[in-house]
């Protein structure tokens, strides 16, 4: 039945039925992942130490609103120029990108580590004891947030190209 959905229809109807499909069969796993990975660190961590991580998470997870509209512009851009069999323009708008997200991301790490050395970061979440590594722990936890927030371009590379799949297969790894 599902060979029969997947292949009746024209090439780019197979094209999208296969990224739905895909993209459900790879959601799911993710889905059940995180249910059971928040309850076994809620019974791990405890009730404090997981407010903790949430607030520390929360400011990771803040990342994801400063896109600055490179990942929007570039899968325009990029399936643009493939519809119009300019490959080479394609190419250089992910080179383009790449760059300018790598000095995004440079800036950003550096201003991680510095501000681990200037700002008390115990005080700023007002945690309610004395909670020595929490300066590694936030930074640990934003330097993995930017290079989760450096993957959005490769998903939106994966998505102007038609590979829409792809993006919910990276997020199944990360």
């Amino acid at each position: 039945m599902i060979r029969h959905y997947l292949f009746k229809g024209k090439v780019k109807e197979f094209s999208l039925k296969k990224n739905i499909f895909l993209s459900i069969l790879i959601k799911l796993p993710v889905i059940l992942i995180e249910l059971i990975s928040v309850r076994l660190m809620f019974i791990y961590l405890e009730e404090i130490n997981y407010g903790l991580l949430i607030t520390i998470y929360s400011f990771s997870s803040w990342l994801s609103f400063v896109n600055l509209g490179i990942g929007s512009t570039l899968i325009t851009k990029i399936s643009s120029s493939l519809a119009k069999g300019n490959i080479n323009k394609a190419k250089s708008y992910i080179s383009t990108a790449f760059f300018t997200l790598s000095l995004i991301v440079i800036c950003l790490i550096s201003i991680i580590f510095c501000s681990r050395y200037f700002i008390n970061f115990s005080s700023l979440i007002n945690i309610p004891y004395d909670f020595k590594e929490i300066n590694f722990l936030v930074t640990f936890v934003l330097i993995f947030g930017v290079i989760q927030y450096s993957t959005e371009i490769i998903k939106s590379i994966l998505v102007a190209t038609g590979l829409a799949f792809g993006q919910t297969l990276i997020d199944l790894v990360s």
